[in-house]
């Protein structure tokens, strides 16, 4: 498989099968295009704790947490992994062509804070995912604070799949990805990756998600909002669907009955005869998908997709089962 992975589905080879295996018994370590937003300054957390979907005020060094910047109407600007490196200093980590937007979301609201914000132009991101995350990385919870000038180390799981992200400037990367190759981790392709990230229900901002999005609709609620905190931007729209809404569309994983089936990015998905959504990320191989479905269409459904029957599944174990039928 090409690094370039162009998002159309091929059978795997052996090699490729392998490095799949990783992300369930071993460790893949990949680098991906990731941004870094860089938050200092001795207001940081009061900063951040007025504007972030999540609970930050007693996030210590060395921890992290998934959260979102919402538009003041409650609509995505962005999903990011925030890593407390001090008291005044924390680093956002966001998909790529999403740093802009965070940006320039948080800039808006500094107004008579001590606070610097900065796109960290020079720091690059290498992703290890699987059980032998913490043994390939050396990550220790009680001292994983070390100077960013040598990488530091982002606890960052997919869901079920444990997982530590190598954050540092981009001239020690080659060398950090060969530590943990030397340590155990398995390299792997651009393919595998996106397919094992589409199979674990993994979403990317700017693919799966984007200004349009609901939390809920991608599910973003479970790990990314607090209910409790206090007031956030975009707080109003997201609390009213948790206490008596919905939402019209979610993102599901669909499972081909045939795994030799091939799905392309823009396929309509269709239920009876009916178009009730689109595929937004397709796995290399494997015939699995990430799509965006009406909720009328519950986890079970039998879809046709490009011709081809499918499953809608739950993204990920832990989603909320009843999500499909909120009301």
């Amino acid at each position: 498989m090409p690094e370039t992975f162009d998002g159309t589905p091929i059978a795997a080879t052996a090699t490729e099968q392998a490095q799949l295996a990783a992300f369930r018994t071993g460790a893949a370590v990949f680098t991906t295009l990731k941004e870094v937003v860089s938050v200092r300054g001795i207001d940081a957390r009061s900063f951040l704790q007025s504007l972030v979907s999540q609970d930050v005020a007693n996030l210590a060094p060395g921890e992290a947490t998934d959260a979102l910047l919402l538009q003041p109407q409650g609509k995505l600007i962005a999903l990011m992994r925030m890593f407390v490196i001090s008291e005044e200093h924390w680093l956002l980590l966001v998909d790529a062509g999403v740093g802009t937007a965070l940006h320039d979301g948080l800039a808006r609201f500094k107004i008579r804070v001590k606070v610097d914000l900065e796109i960290s132009t020079d720091l690059v991101v290498a992703c290890v995912r699987g059980p032998r995350a913490v043994e390939v990385t050396g990550y220790d919870a009680s001292r994983s604070v070390m100077a960013l000038d040598d990488g530091v180390l982002v606890p960052n799981s997919w869901d079920i799949v444990a997982g530590v992200d190598w954050v540092g400037p981009r001239v020690k990367l080659t060398a950090a990805v060969d530590e943990m190759v030397a340590n155990g981790a398995l390299a792997v392709t651009k393919g595998v990756y996106e397919t094992a990230r589409v199979s674990y229900g993994v979403v990317t901002q700017g693919v799966d998600i984007n200004d349009r999005t609901i939390a809920q609709e991608a599910q973003l609620e479970v790990n990314a909002v607090s209910f409790t905190k206090g007031c956030f931007v975009g707080q109003e729209l997201v609390c009213r669907i948790d206490s008596r809404g919905h939402v019209n569309r979610f993102v599901r994983l669909l499972r081909a009955s045939d795994s030799s089936a091939r799905f392309t990015v823009g396929d309509s998905v269709e239920c009876q005869g009916t178009v009730v959504g689109e595929v937004t990320s397709v796995a290399a191989f494997d015939g699995v998908a990430l799509a965006t479905i009406r909720r009328t269409v519950d986890v079970g459904t039998e879809v046709s997709v490009g011709g081809s029957s499918a499953a809608v599944e739950q993204r990920f174990p832990s989603e909320p089962t009843n999500s499909a039928s909120a009301d």
